[in-house]
């Protein structure tokens, strides 16, 4: 795919073995090398990193990028640390959510734009980070219509009420299943 719009895409291994923890350490390290040549060999002035390990491997070239003058966009999309909380069992007190945090951090000081797919994600870093420029953030949709994610109680209650009335076997039913 990225062939055909005439894009240049390179795809680093990364070891899963034998503790993917130790195989991301591992990538991290011996990235930087390859990204700084990988950079100065394809003329790349814009670097943009999606998520929280590319921002780290980014974090750790930050001198020479600022040296060679390239500008940093970071997508902030979400907040992937949080969910590793909230849906990976990531303990709040370890030293790998301490660690990620920083590199977050350290990546929103150094990106010349921000972009946050809400207005309430840019609040928040701001409330959690109230040294950050907010002239670097951005909102960016993501091609949907806002409007389709907006929290209506009134209307959920209506299609569930209808939702209950059309279907009260099957609902009786899944709500045996779901319990």
């Amino acid at each position: 795919m990225a062939e055909a719009k005439h894009l240049t895409y390179f795809h680093f291994q990364v070891s899963r073995f034998p503790i993917p923890t130790l195989g991301v350490i591992i990538a991290v390290l011996k990235s930087s090398f390859q990204l700084t040549r990988l950079i100065f060999y394809n003329k790349i002035d814009v670097l943009m990193p999606r998520s929280t390990m590319p921002a780290l491997m980014l974090n750790r070239i930050y001198g020479w990028i600022k040296a060679h003058n390239l500008k940093v966009i970071f997508d902030a999309d979400g907040f992937p640390i949080q969910e590793r909380v909230d849906f990976a069992g990531l303990n709040t007190d370890s030293f790998q959510y301490r660690h990620l945090q920083k590199q977050e951090k350290l990546m929103l000081d150094h990106a010349h734009v921000i972009f946050t797919r809400s207005k309430q994600a840019i609040d928040k870093h701001l409330k959690t980070h109230p040294n950050l420029n907010p002239k670097k953030f951005f909102c960016v949709s993501n091609g949907r219509d806002e409007c389709l994610f907006q929290i209506n109680d009134q209307r959920r209650r209506e299609k569930k009420s209808r939702t209950w009335i059309r279907c009260p076997r099957f609902c009786l039913g899944l709500h045996r299943i779901i319990r």
